[in-house]
């Protein structure tokens, strides 16, 4: 009697851990699925919303900045004609087309700001070299160097170029850096960011909390990869690894 209990009860006991599996499993396949339905989704949020900031950057380089320039050109044309007459107004004509110069170029700041016409055009490698000379412009050295051929994906190379912009710009904003340089490396299966800089590194509270970082990472997680920041003896190293083999 008590075998056949025992086996009874073995029996059961079985039967209830291949259930709990079966229902564990179950379950897991589930929150998988949900899952990557979840990075869908983000994924294609995260395209609208490029293609929404593209139109939007593009409306105001093409439209507002042409409508400036124009203006710019007549108030140019009113403030000579006022100097040739000796107009006691010619001044204040001067003084107006230099605030539209001014409104000319923060408009085409906020521009650059919202998309880079050069991913629609040389791709990835150019978008990058064009940030690396619009910073060098200012007191701060950018360098850029890369090796390999640039990515096909039109969504990662956005992905990579915002990932490099936010990075430099926190550089510039809070390191204080003298040389920034943006080093990108692809082969078949990886593609390798590094920004990095000799200024005085983040501080811990903006490591932890900085929205900017937040940004970086979610962008190189949308583009399958992951980002790591450093920092170094002098300055910040930000990483950001990708793997093409799905890209």
């Amino acid at each position: 009697v008590a075998y056949l209990i025992f086996s009874f009860l073995l029996r059961r006991w079985h039967s209830l851990l291949s259930e709990m599996h079966l229902r564990v499993k179950e379950r897991t396949a589930d929150l998988q699925r949900e899952l990557a339905r979840r990075q869908q989704l983000e994924k294609e949020i995260a395209v609208v919303a490029e293609e929404e900031r593209t139109r939007v950057g593009r409306e105001l380089h093409d439209s507002l900045g042409q409508h400036l320039a124009g203006t710019g050109l007549l108030a140019e044309t009113v403030a000579n004609h006022l100097e040739k007459e000796n107009n006691t107004i010619q001044p204040t004509a001067r003084k107006v087309v230099r605030l539209i110069d001014q409104g000319i170029e923060l408009t085409r700041e906020i521009a650059r700001g919202l998309y880079s016409s050069e991913l629609d055009g040389d791709g990835l490698f150019s978008a990058l070299e064009s940030l690396s000379r619009s910073v060098g412009k200012g007191q701060v050295k950018c360098e850029f160097e890369h090796s390999g051929k640039p990515p096909r994906s039109k969504e990662l190379a956005t992905q990579v170029y915002w990932v490099a912009r936010e990075a430099v710009t926190n550089a510039l904003k809070h390191g204080q850096p003298q040389h920034v340089w943006i080093h990108l490396r692809t082969t078949d299966d990886y593609l390798r960011l590094k920004i990095e800089d000799d200024g005085r590194g983040l501080s811990q509270s903006t490591r932890e909390d900085g929205i900017g970082l937040k940004v970086m990472a979610q962008r190189a997680e949308l583009a399958g990869g992951r980002l790591r920041v450093e920092k170094a003896v002098q300055g910040t190293v930000v990483h950001c690894e990708i793997p093409l083999g799905e890209n």
